[in-house]
């Protein structure tokens, strides 16, 4: 049996199925965040990477993908927001573990991906995300629980 979990910022009854949905939702239409893009896409920006990770295997029916993500201020205190409304859901509600890699570890698997950090692109070493990989960053199947969700990254 699922437990559906109920948005509290919502004026109507909502309820997500799982925390990393609810997250999505949040970060989205109470908060306005939506960093991460995709590079398949021209318009295409999501609130999480699994967000984004979901899009990939659904619109575009692939396995692998790149992103890039735009980082400024005002997102950077919008996450910590959604950090601590998060922290009240994780409270009453159990995420699946995920492990974390230590930061230099973080950058060696985010090769190949974009980051724009207050409006200059900042590249990581280049790489590409390809079927092999062992990255969770490339994989929308490893994305059940994002390795990098907004949760995790600053914990």
């Amino acid at each position: 049996m699922t437990t559906e979990i109920q948005c509290y910022y919502c004026k109507e009854l909502t309820f997500f199925p799982s925390l990393d949905e609810l997250e999505a939702h949040i970060a989205f239409d109470h908060l306005g965040l939506a960093p991460y893009e995709c590079e398949s896409c021209k318009y295409a920006r999501f609130p999480t990477e699994y967000a984004l990770a979901y899009h990939s295997k659904d619109i575009h029916n692939t396995e692998t993908f790149m992103m890039k993500i735009r980082y400024n201020k005002e997102v950077f205190k919008n996450v910590s927001i959604l950090k601590s409304i998060m922290l009240r859901y994780y409270s009453t509600h159990t995420p699946t573990p995920v492990s974390v890699p230590s930061t230099s570890e973080k950058l060696e698997t985010m090769s190949g991906i974009n980051v724009k950090v207050d409006g200059e692109k900042q590249e990581t070493p280049s790489s590409s995300c390809s079927q092999s990989s062992t990255s969770p960053m490339c994989s929308p199947s490893e994305f059940k629980e994002p390795a990098f969700s907004i949760k995790n990254i600053l914990t």
